[in-house]
């Protein structure tokens, strides 16, 4: 998962869901869909931006508050680069 949809671009890796840009899923049934898509792939290290991007004045992680939550509650910090944090599986 990552907010920002050039990184697994860059890495010439695949999203690890079909949300390759997760500020799309913000209706509460893609959100949910979301979440079990990560519950299936168990990704063990998601790229997280520390930056709270804002679509049409709404900050990414209050569009997807369900999502965000989910990873905040099963993944922890791990590394920091720059304006991104590696968060790796496990609490």
């Amino acid at each position: 998962i990552t907010f920002d949809d050039t990184i697994p671009y860059l890495l010439k890796k695949p999203s690890c869901t079909k949300y390759w840009a997760s500020w799309a899923a913000s209706s509460t049934n893609k959100q949910e869909d979301y979440i079990n898509e990560l519950k299936k792939i168990q990704p063990k290290y998601i790229i997280y931006s520390s930056t709270d991007l804002q679509f049409d004045g709404v900050g990414i992680y209050e569009r997807i508050e369900l999502v965000n939550s989910f990873v905040l509650t099963n993944y922890k910090k791990h590394e920091e680069f720059g304006d991104y944090i590696i968060l790796k599986k496990g609490r």
